[in-house]
């Protein structure tokens, strides 16, 4: 998002604007609905109606973001109302970390209770270390992120060296 709004022509320094909105929104949505949202959910749902809603939130999420290269070029030439046109092209990526901002707050607490339940109550933190182990490399490696950069690393001349840019799933292998 900082290079769409950057090269946008909304100025230098711009895109780092517009990523500080995105952690404030994401913030914001944390502070003041987690509770609130936590609360509504455990008395409606249990963890195996929640997590799968909660899921589905996060991946509506990303559905805003489509909009962003289309308002980028449509508004690239907006001399009027920079101010506005940078806001508009910002608006879907707001409404994504809104949207999993969301979603996240209302998979955490049933998928951290979920956790503590598969583990017996015993070795609750073992449990819970490996958990973020093994979700962490399934979203950074894994997901369509990962095959994303991969093929970016196959097209792009890694900057440290001469040879190629090899992506962590090849060292694994």
């Amino acid at each position: 998002m900082q290079d769409t709004v950057e090269t946008a022509g909304f100025g230098e320094g711009s895109g780092n604007i517009a990523v500080a909105a995105l952690f404030a929104v994401s913030a914001l949505v944390a502070i003041t609905c987690q509770v609130r949202l936590t609360d509504w959910a455990k008395r409606r749902w249990d963890a195996a109606q929640a997590l799968p809603r909660g899921l589905a939130v996060m991946a509506v999420a990303f559905l805003p973001v489509l909009a962003t290269p289309p308002l980028a070029d449509a508004l690239r030439d907006m001399t009027e109302a920079p101010p506005l046109a940078a806001a508009l092209v910002v608006a879907p990526a707001l409404l994504t970390a809104a949207l999993l901002g969301l979603g996240g707050a209302l998979v955490y607490p049933f998928e951290m209770d979920t956790v503590v339940r598969l583990s017996g109550d015993r070795l609750v933190a073992t449990h819970y270390g490996l958990y973020n182990t093994v979700s962490g490399i399934l979203a950074s490696e894994l997901t369509p992120w990962g095959i994303i950069t991969v093929g970016a690393a196959e097209r792009r001349p890694n900057r440290n060296s001469d040879g190629p840019l090899v992506p962590i799933q090849a060292r694994l292998l």
